[in-house]
């Protein structure tokens, strides 16, 4: 996990993991994914699709994917943090915040990153 997380420091689910072994706690994470259940695999594979449409400021696109990797996989809150992300990027500012507010109850990493970027909505909303 060490290693991982040096090569991707900001990964919050890494670091939710990472904070729930330290505390010996069960993963409250509810990330799912089986490799086996082909409803995941589509999931991820539409994540994947609509992760290189934000990365090409094609949010709506983005988003139309994450809507199906959502409904084939709810249990896995990296699709909503991409919604979030792509939300306030494309300037949809209330629906980033209510996307930030589900991603508050994923643990302590996700509440922390979640106000963390409604703070960062909210001061550049008062400017």
């Amino acid at each position: 996990m060490e290693k991982s997380l040096n090569q991707s420091p900001r990964n919050l689910l890494l670091n939710q993991t990472k904070l729930d072994i330290h505390n010996k706690r069960k993963n409250i994470v509810t990330n799912q994914f089986d490799c086996k259940n082909i409803k995941d695999i589509y999931a991820e594979l539409f994540y994947l699709i609509a992760n290189a449409f934000s990365t090409q400021s094609l949010y709506d696109l983005s988003n139309y994917y994450l809507s199906f990797a959502k409904y084939l996989n709810p249990n896995f809150p990296s699709f909503e943090n991409l919604l979030a992300e792509n939300f306030y990027i494309d300037d949809k500012i209330e629906k980033a915040l209510l996307s930030y507010k589900k991603i508050k109850d994923y643990g302590e990493i996700y509440d922390w990153h979640a106000s963390k970027q409604t703070a960062i909505i909210l001061i550049n909303k008062k400017k």
